[in-house]
């Protein structure tokens, strides 16, 4: 579990209490999912007899991979963190990059950037509620409107096939509920510490009152 401190109360992080809460939520998502298998997957599981098995076996796969993906999300999110600040256009140095996954998940960040025209407001922005604590990704001006961004890497199998879990919207739905909360509250100044990498960051949000109510009541989008 990951934990954030504000003004000495130990909050949850917003990640660490979607992936708590899914499971009561994600069965009925999981058992649709069965129609949409390709026949590759369908192929590989044969010998699964019932529903709940495949349940099982879908989650069993997923956490195998926990630990590769936890790299490559970090990764991902630290090259764009950099791209935003450091380059004017917000690209990444595709060049620079070895690692062949990275490479293509740095390019698809590319082409989302030159086919939309992004403000970028806060880029990882530690924000907290009375529940819950959480970094947002990214918040820019997206179409003329204000938008919460959450980007995910997880969200293609093998066979290329989108899939994100309801633990995603979850997420989405607390960074929209924190924003919403410090605007209600009229909180622009904080000191806010994570406690897993004992890290305290200083926010000061009074220059953007007037972007931070239009987030309040701004779309979510997910980052595939």
């Amino acid at each position: 579990m990951k934990y954030y401190e504000i003004e000495n109360n130990k909050l949850l992080s917003i990640s660490s209490l979607a992936s708590e809460i899914e499971p009561f939520f994600n069965e009925t998502y999981i058992v649709d999912n069965v129609l949409s298998q390709t026949s590759k997957l369908l192929e590989n599981t044969k010998n699964i007899n019932s529903v709940n098995d495949f349940i099982e076996l879908n989650r069993k796969n997923y956490y195998d991979k926990a630990k590769e993906t936890l790299s490559i999300g970090t990764n991902t999110h630290a090259m764009i963190e950099y791209a935003i600040k450091n380059n004017k256009n917000a690209l990444i140095d595709i060049e620079k990059i070895a690692d062949t996954t990275l490479k293509n998940t740095a390019s698809a960040w590319n082409n989302f950037i030159k086919c939309n025209k992004l403000k970028f407001i806060f880029s990882e922005l530690p924000v907290f509620s009375d529940l819950c604590a959480g970094r947002i990704d990214l918040c820019v001006k997206y179409q003329k409107k204000y938008a919460i961004l959450d980007i995910k890497t997880t969200s293609f199998r093998e066979d290329n096939t989108m899939f994100f879990s309801r633990s995603h919207l979850l997420q989405l739905s607390m960074y929209h509920y924190c924003i919403s909360y410090l605007n209600r509250k009229k909180i622009y100044k904080y000191s806010i510490k994570d406690l897993k990498y004992d890290t305290v960051y200083n926010v000061d949000l009074s220059k953007y009152k007037r972007e931070l109510n239009c987030i309040a009541s701004a779309p979510c989008l997910l980052i595939l």
